[in-house]
């Protein structure tokens, strides 16, 4: 595991949450040193903060540097298990119910385990949707980093996995301190107050009324989410036309641009600070892919050209970019340069403008 080109990558991915990659590049730096203990995972983590700010993302393009492939990882609905009796979901039936013989659990064993060199990672999603019963079945396993089915024949080592929770416990209090550091308001008791300690002391005081003492103790790290803003739209819009441009190659064989008018028109139908990122995905879906998809559909286009979207009255409307302009040479240019071969030759070049290829042409 090469925790610096993991790094880069996260970095590349990853918009403004800076503060929270530092924190994992630390957990990282640890487990390829091989400083964490030998019977514990090599790190118990849990991502805090609003929905749409980056924490399930974040998860993939860690296993995408690792694995190569961001969905090469173990994945688990916490919200699933709100009553008791699913505790036992964890480890299999118990002796005497239908199924106790037999290899069933929520734990995907292989990914989990992951391989010498490239640890398993485990999510676990919204944990504080759980039942307190199943957080406290999670705590042998953050404490011994193995789990023996009900069957008590199969046993998953963690010892080798990174696991994550995530949970958006405080995010109302975090959003209301961003929007009162935003309008000029600041503690009445210190003036210089760290942001990030305080952010940090208002996540502590949430998780604090949501789980029990000894399961919080069984944490490495709580890493902060910050919040989104408007500029940092911009930044994901361009990953997301940078994802959509790999399945129109594949498919189609076509690129697509966004125009400035069109870009800020998918932002501002896409920004909204409560949901993150989520709306302007659901705004490129209604606004950007479904008019693409019918343009493609209704006519063929020529492989290797790229399209431009640009925002007009009517909606969305594409077209093929110009080719760049072509460099002409005169008929008594190349007559002058055979019978001046030794004179100075010449600066000036003619310019022909190509005509911009449209496709309602």
């Amino acid at each position: 595991m090469d925790s610096a080109k993991i790094m880069q990558h996260l970095r590349r991915r990853i918009i403004n949450q800076d503060e929270a990659l530092i924190q994992l590049e630390e957990a990282l730096l640890i487990a390829e040193a091989g400083l964490n203990d030998p019977r514990k995972p090599l790190a118990v983590l849990l991502f805090v903060g609003p929905t749409g700010v980056g924490k399930t993302e974040t998860v993939r393009a860690l296993t995408e540097a690792i694995h190569g492939q961001p969905d090469l990882y173990c994945r688990i609905d916490m919200s699933g298990l709100s009553e008791s009796h699913y505790a036992a979901s964890l480890a299999g039936s118990p002796p005497g119910y239908v199924g106790s013989q037999e290899d069933e659990t929520l734990f995907n064993k292989a990914r989990i385990e992951g391989e010498p060199g490239k640890p398993g990672i485990l999510l676990l999603d919204e944990i504080e949707k759980a039942h307190p019963s199943v957080h406290q079945s999670l705590l042998q396993i953050f404490d011994n980093a193995h789990l023996r089915l009900a069957n008590g024949k199969t046993e998953i080592s963690f010892t080798n996995t990174l696991i994550v929770m995530t949970s958006n416990v405080g995010s109302e209090e975090l959003r209301n301190l961003a929007e009162n550091r935003r309008l000029g308001f600041r503690p009445s008791t210190a003036a210089d107050v760290d942001p990030h300690h305080e952010r940090q002391r208002v996540v502590d005081r949430a998780l604090a009324r949501q789980f029990k003492p000894e399961f919080l103790n069984r944490i490495d790290a709580v890493v902060v989410f910050n919040w989104l803003g408007h500029d940092d739209l911009r930044r994901i819009l361009h990953g997301l036309v940078g994802e959509l441009n790999e399945r129109l190659i594949a498919r189609h064989g076509l690129t697509l641009e966004l125009a400035p008018e069109a870009a800020d028109y998918l932002i501002s139908r896409g920004f909204d600070p409560k949901y993150g990122a989520r709306p302007l995905k659901r705004a490129l879906r209604r606004e950007l892919y479904q008019p693409l998809a019918r343009v493609l559909l209704a006519q063929r286009w020529p492989e290797g050209e790229k399209l431009v979207a640009e925002k007009t009255g009517e909606g969305m409307f594409f077209r093929l970019a110009a080719p760049p302009p072509a460099l002409v040479v005169s008929a008594s240019s190349r007559n002058g340069a055979r019978s001046g071969a030794h004179a100075t030759p010449s600066r000036r070049r003619s310019v022909a403008s190509s005509e911009t290829l449209r496709s309602d042409e």
